[in-house]
């Protein structure tokens, strides 16, 4: 029983990582994306200001 235990808390651990880096990227895509639209709202502001 111990040992069944050991083989699916394994089994658990190495599924684990490929889900995690998935999250990862998704969250660096995420970062990536909201940095744009900031530098493009910068963009826009300094324009609407007339300061460029």
């Amino acid at each position: 029983m111990f040992f069944l235990g050991l083989g699916l808390f394994l089994i658990a651990l190495c599924s684990l990582k490929p889900v995690t880096r998935w999250l990862q990227a998704r969250a660096d895509e995420a970062t990536e994306r909201a940095r744009k639209l900031r530098l493009e709202n910068d963009r826009m502001e300094r324009e609407r200001r007339g300061t460029y």
